[in-house]
């Protein structure tokens, strides 16, 4: 599972109970030419993947990037 934290507030899952999280990274893709870029890779299953039987027998891996931007806070 993945879960999301943020100081002392509760945590919060984002993934579902019936996944199954195999791999989480995170790079950092900062750069000359992509400031504050972080890249996220995922591989989740089904919770039932390892049973023989099932036809949700699945892997999939998952990747995406979103660039941080400065906040000014108020």
């Amino acid at each position: 599972a993945v879960w999301k934290k943020e100081g002392s507030s509760d945590a919060i899952r984002l993934t579902s109970p019936n996944l199954r999280v195999h791999t989480l990274t995170f790079t950092d893709l900062t750069g000359a030419n992509n400031a504050g870029t972080v890249k996220m890779t995922m591989t989740l299953s089904n919770v039932a993947a390892d049973a023989a039987d099932s036809f949700l027998n699945v892997i999939r891996t998952y990747t995406t990037t979103a660039t941080v931007k400065a906040w000014g806070g108020n």
